[in-house]
């Protein structure tokens, strides 16, 4: 097996780096930047900036039939290189709690001016909690001081997009035109992206529903946009902990993953493992995934694979993805785990002694040679006459040639001493040196 290296370039992705390639839609889950709730309240001083839930509709007679509606924001120009075309948008909520299993629409619609979230937090209830300073509240945007120009927020008036909710569960808005001019807008003109308000049924009383908020303790319950689209096509080559726009020989040479023309932006670095394949997203999303995040460092087709990662400097050779053997400081070898060949049971995989010239590797097969045996009655004996002699050489010769089938394959396969897989010139040495009553490899115990 071949050792993983992100320093080398093939001469074949050199050749083909002088014709442009089409540059392939791509997607990524973004994670909310800030979310919030407006509680109706004639003060303006009820906020849940900090909760664990938002919430939507308008509560019973109980609590006074009173509204409420969601703020949330995703930091789309973060996640989304420059220029890119976006395709597709899809924005996907978890449902907690309902008042009624009676289906009522909730409708998205853009805000049209900014707000805050700040410390206050009310979790789980639905009652809110005394606003901190900057949190938006009914009356304000950012309290206590910056108003908005209607109370209840300013917003317009048509969704974007609506679905309808009837009990808990995950529910998704799916792409709409507008859905898709508005989040393109957002990447193009970033400080005009103050993100959508979710407004549920308000004409009627107990219609109100509590949704998962960022800062669920539970992953899976935080709002998460998810985005297709086509970039500009930019060489992006995640070096030093960054991004910087390099072709693939030059970001080769400077120790970087290539990550083809996807184009710089904030997440395409970052590593996340699910199921053993890697992708660029960030910590929150990395956990509605399911996998493990990794910090920064970039994808290829080996980072979340478990393999032997040898390193020479502790000595020892560890079972990790190559993202962490290369933290290590190791040589990684995906697919091949730590012991599968320690045939002097030093506990560190033979082909790390290799590497770290601990040990002679004379046939370049992996295996130390300190750790090679014979296996055979009489070594060099590939014609069973009970004697190493020219026959023996000339059986290895055609052997090697293909000619006859006279000599086995498993027999002639000498080098080193339990075979290669090949009949090559180490095979024609072996024979030699056994005819010259050399004793080429230790015998097995």
């Amino acid at each position: 097996m071949v050792p993983r290296s992100r320093s080398t370039a093939s001469l074949g992705a050199i050749l083909l780096a002088a014709w442009p390639a089409p540059v392939p839609a791509d997607s990524v889950d973004i994670a909310p930047s800030k979310d919030n709730t407006l509680y109706e309240d004639p003060l303006g001083t009820i906020s849940n900036g900090s909760g664990a839930s938002l919430f939507m509709g308008r509560n019973g007679t109980l609590g006074g039939n009173l509204i409420r509606r969601a703020l949330v924001r995703f930091d789309v120009a973060a996640a989304i290189p420059s220029g890119a075309t976006i395709d597709g948008v899809a924005l996907t909520i978890r449902v907690l709690q309902v008042r009624s299993s009676v289906s009522r629409p909730a409708r998205l619609h853009t805000v049209l001016a900014d707000w805050g979230e700040g410390t206050s937090n009310s979790s789980p209830g639905g009652g809110g909690a005394p606003s901190a300073a900057g949190d938006a509240t009914w009356l304000h945007r950012f309290s206590p001081g910056t108003s908005w120009t209607t109370a209840g927020g300013d917003f317009t008036g048509t969704p974007v997009a609506s679905i309808n909710i009837t009990t808990t569960g995950t529910y998704t808005w799916t792409s709409t035109p507008a859905m898709v001019t508005g989040v393109q807008n957002w990447l193009d003109n970033p400080a005009t992206n103050f993100g959508w308000l979710i407004r549920g049924e308000e004409g009627f009383g107990a219609t109100a529903k509590r949704l998962g908020s960022r800062n669920s303790p539970n992953v899976i319950f935080r709002p998460v946009l998810t985005v297709q689209f086509t970039p500009v096509p930019a060489d992006t080559c995640c070096v030093g902990g960054g991004c910087q726009t390099l072709g693939e020989v030059a970001c080769a040479q400077a120790g970087g993953t290539y990550q083809g023309t996807r184009g710089c932006t904030s997440l395409v670095c970052n590593v996340c493992c699910v199921g053993g394949a890697c992708q660029a997203l960030d910590s929150i999303a990395c956990g509605l995934a399911g996998g493990s995040f990794q910090g920064t460092g970039g994808c290829d087709d080996e980072t979340c694979v478990i393999g032997a990662c040898c390193e020479p400097s502790a000595g020892v050779c560890n079972d990790r993805d190559a993202f962490a053997c290369d933290a290590a400081g190791g040589t990684h070898f995906p697919g091949t785990l730590c012991g599968s060949e320690d045939c002097n049971d030093n506990q560190f995989f033979d082909r790390c002694e290799v590497l770290d010239m601990t040990s002679p590797d004379v046939n370049g097969n992996g295996v130390p040679d300190e750790c090679e045996c014979v296996t055979v009655d009489l070594f060099g004996d590939v014609n069973h006459d009970m004697s190493v002699d020219i026959f023996d050489i000339l059986c290895v010769l055609d052997g090697f040639a293909g000619v006859f089938v006279d000599c086995a394959f498993a027999d002639v396969d000498l080098a080193a001493c339990r075979g290669d897989g090949s009949i090559d010139i180490f095979d024609i040495l072996a024979v030699l040196g056994a005819f010259a009553g050399e004793l080429v490899c230790p015998p097995c115990p």
